[in-house]
């Protein structure tokens, strides 16, 4: 099941003490609202990055969680303060979290590195849901990566039901 809840600590409200910690409920933050970010479908695993860069967002949230600074990944990563600033403040308004349950879904296993994964392989699911936000169909997904477009298609079923 999908759905979209806004919060300051991403995904906590609506959702119970159990499942916040039940690595097949993904929590994947909407960051098409910051114009400091892009979805590129094939880059950096099709997460949302610094536009016109290789760095995916998602460091700059693990940077501040480490006591980092805005300043510090600007200067450590190459990337324009201003967009840092704009990535962070994008954060910090309680962005659209969706919340993705893949519990039960066939065609998903946890990975060695505990996070869902396409059944017999070690490739995350997560990176489908920001490949569709860059634009790109389920059908593209599956060439691409050479994924099984039934498992694909079980995947978003399973997110839409």
């Amino acid at each position: 099941m999908v759905t979209t809840v806004t919060a300051a600590q991403p995904g906590t409200d609506d959702l119970s003490a159990e499942s916040q910690n039940d690595p097949m409920v993904l929590r994947m933050i909407d960051w098409r609202g910051c114009s400091a970010v892009e979805y590129v479908p094939g880059r950096v695993g099709s997460h949302p990055s610094f536009i016109g860069r290789r760095i995916a967002v998602e460091g700059l949230v693990d940077w501040i969680a480490a006591g980092g600074t805005c300043e510090g990944f600007a200067d450590t990563f190459r990337i324009a303060a201003d967009a840092v600033i704009e990535a962070f403040r994008y954060l910090d308004d309680a962005p659209p979290v969706e919340v993705v349950d893949l519990t039960g879904c066939p065609a998903v296993r946890l990975s060695a590195r505990n996070i869902p994964a396409f059944r017999g392989t070690q490739f995350p699911v997560e990176s489908l849901f920001h490949y569709l936000k860059g634009g790109k169909t389920a059908e593209e997904f599956s060439d691409t990566y050479g994924l099984d477009y039934d498992d694909i298609r079980a995947v978003l079923s399973h997110a839409a039901a």
